[in-house]
């Protein structure tokens, strides 16, 4: 039997989770393929965390650095890690 169950983003090899356990992005990352090339910096993530403390969500809009939460809607190109 297949359920109709989609893979997370979190459970594939390609997405990056950037913040540690205490961020208020803990579940936010970004797909390397996605970003091959044009991955933030660690000074880029810095600043958009210290932003969502703040309460400002700007970064959602800007898509300077376009960040999701790892949500299980699909993808082609995704690669399981084996970690459920």
């Amino acid at each position: 039997m297949h359920d109709n169950h989609e893979p997370t983003c979190a459970l594939c090899r390609k997405f990056a989770l950037p913040f540690d356990e205490q961020s208020p992005l803990v579940d936010w990352g970004y797909c390397r393929k996605e970003l091959a090339g044009r991955e933030p910096t660690p000074e880029q993530l810095e600043e958009i965390e210290e932003q969502v403390r703040k309460g400002d969500y700007r970064f959602l809009s800007e898509g300077k650095v376009p960040l999701y939460e790892a949500l299980g809607e699909g993808c082609d190109d995704f690669e399981d890690t084996g970690h459920h």
